[in-house]
Formats: structure tokens, sequence, C-alpha cells
């Protein structure tokens, strides 16, 4: 075929793409043209394992740890699941190839796991998850950064304009959404931070499927579940304010925002270090800092640090059986109290009954 042979010469190609250092991150370049390049692009790299029975690909390098499901659903449809721990600070760039076709737009949910390694056997080996999703129209992926010792999951969906009007137009949930109006927008990706448990589970379902033997009933349930995911998504994209500047921000700014993101994580045990300081350790001012971060997240670099921390007091409260006094001084607050209140207008009830409830 045509299209092979074009992308072999392309992978030929390919080969005088060497890894750069920059800034303290390896810059890597993945072919983008649609979900087949990719997969392709991986097959064909050092340290990669790939099953073709069972579709996936195991890659090991000095930069990361992944492992890659992937499946062809229908003309113009895929989905891609993967797991990958970074060992490096790394910088992806997405390019394309001007003489392969390049049709495939794609929504991605991404899960982002913080897992908590200190002396303080009280947090040690706890997981807090933050969410993404991300979506692109075709051929104006970002540039995206991944951080030394990150763990990323990742569900992403590809689809082509043929596919979207043949399947997604004709859903009610789709017809006057704000995903409709998008598609016949200039705009060209989109972001949105996603606080909700409801897409929690979408992961562990795809990735379980993907790895049953392939038959036309493990096609259809998946087709199934991709219903649920695009409902999740536009449900939620339709209720989030976007500010007029959301789609003005440049790669680089959103670099400084993951800086933040992480850093934020990194520090939940502490009290909060203040705009200021997170702004000098991104290296952006602080105004910057405040006004691009409200932008993404709809709410300021304090209330993000809040919400994780609450959560990360929930699960030690709930899973843990610690108790509030423990949590409340782990987490750099003054008294029990003070720290019950925050907790309370973040999730309606007492720390305290969480214990109660894990007693019964």
């Amino acid at each position: 075929m045509l299209f092979n042979k074009q992308l072999k010469a392309w992978l030929t190609k390919f080969k005088k793409y060497k890894v750069n250092y920059k800034d303290g991150f390896f810059h890597l370049s993945n072919l983008a043209n649609s979900p087949y390049t990719i997969v392709e692009t991986f097959k064909s790299s050092p340290f990669c394992n790939y099953k073709a029975e069972k579709k996936r690909i195991t890659v090991k390098t000095l930069f990361l740890n992944a492992q890659l499901y992937y499946l062809k659903l229908e003309e113009g449809l895929w989905i891609l699941v993967s797991d990958q721990e970074f060992k490096k600070n790394v910088v992806m760039h997405n390019i394309y190839d001007e003489e392969l076709p390049l049709d495939y737009h794609f929504i991605n949910l991404h899960y982002n796991q913080k897992a908590f390694t200190s002396k303080l056997m009280l947090i040690n080996g706890m997981v807090l998850t933050d969410k993404t999703w991300n979506l692109f129209k075709a051929g104006h992926a970002k540039t995206s950064y991944h951080f030394k010792d990150a763990h990323e999951l990742n569900i992403t969906i590809y689809f082509t304009n043929q596919w979207l009007v043949k399947e997604l137009t004709s859903k009610s949930y789709f017809k006057n959404s704000n995903l409709d109006s998008f598609f016949k927008s200039e705009n060209t990706y989109l972001f949105l931070p996603d606080i909700d448990l409801g897409s929690d589970a979408f992961y562990q379902d795809f990735l379980y499927l993907l790895k049953q033997k392939d038959s036309n009933e493990k096609t259809k349930e998946i087709k199934h579940f991709l219903n649920d995911f695009f409902k999740h998504f536009i449900d939620k994209y339709n209720l989030e304010p976007i500010n007029e500047h959301y789609f003005k921000l440049a790669d680089k700014d959103r670099k400084y925002i993951q800086q933040t993101e992480k850093y934020l994580m990194d520090n939940l045990v502490y009290s909060f270090p203040g705009v200021d300081a997170v702004a000098e350790k991104v290296g952006v001012s602080p105004t910057k800092l405040k006004t691009d971060f409200k932008v993404i997240h709809n709410q300021s670099l304090y209330q993000y640090y809040r919400y994780h921390q609450m959560h990360l007091a929930n699960k030690l409260l709930s899973e843990k059986a610690s108790t509030v006094k423990e949590v409340a001084t782990l987490l750099g607050y003054e008294n029990a109290s003070k720290f019950a209140a925050v907790f309370k207008e973040q999730f309606g009830v007492q720390p305290s009954s969480l214990i109660k409830e894990q007693a019964v």
C-alpha cells in the first residue's frame, strides 16, 4: 500500500530526529498524524516489545517505562490506553508529516497519580489522582510536559470527521452542546480539569476490556463505554465557564501551570506556600501565574491546593483510620477544629464521621 510505503519512508527519516536536552527537559518527538502512525512509531522504536495478538506495546527506555493497549473499533475510530512512568523530565513534541493523511481528532482523559513516599508512616503509600480532559482537532496537538517520577494513565479516543458526523452528531446529548459548538468554531484545542469522581473508573473499565481476546462482543462493549465517556465529557464541558483568554495561552504558559500543579501536589503536607513563593519556584510573575492558573482551573492556587489537601485528608481518615488531630497536624493546621471546619466546607460532613463509619 502507498500509505505504508510513505510511513516506512517517514520512519526512516525519523531516525535523524535526535533527542535534545534543554532547560532541564529531554525533548522527544512523536508522529501524531493518526493512531496508526503513533502505534507504528512506537513499534519501530528501540527498546520496544510488541505483542501483535494482544495489541500491546511495552517500552522501556532511559526516559520512561510505558505500556500501551490499542484497538481499531471501526473505520475512523480507535482507542489507546497507556500507563507511563517517567524517569526523567520529558517534553513530547507532536509532529506531523504533510505527506501523510491528517484527519484524526482526539479526546484524552489524563490521570496524573501522585504517590506519597515519606518517613511519615501516616502518609506513606497514599496515592492521589489529578485528572484532566484534553481535546484536539486534527493536526493541533500541543506540546506536553512530563516530570521525573510522574506516573500517568491515559485514555485516548481518536476519531475522524466522518465518524463524528455519522455517530456522535446523532446523539441527543451532543446536539446544541458546547462540544458541537467547538467543532463549528475556529478553536483547535481544549483543556478541562476534572474533579468529578464519576470519571475515576473509566481507565480500569477500558483497560480490562482491551486485555480481553478480540471479539465482536468486546468491541461492542467498548463502544458502549465510549458512549458514557463522551457523555460525561460533554456534560462537564456544558457546565464549564470558559474564559475568553483560555484559547490564547501559549505552550510555555501551560508549562508554568503544570509545574505549579506538581509543586502544590508535592507540598500538600505543609502549609500553603503562598503565590509569591510558587511563582518564584516556576519562574513567572505572581500576577501572570494567578491569572493563567485561574483561566485553566477556574479556581485560585489556594483553592486548588486546599481541594487536593482535603481529599488527601479524606483518604487518610477513611482508609488508614487516622485521628482528626493526627491529620490536622500533618496538614499544618493550628488545631483540629480549624481543620474540621475546612473539611466540612469541602465535603459537607465532619471529618470524625468517617472514622465512626469505619468503626461500625
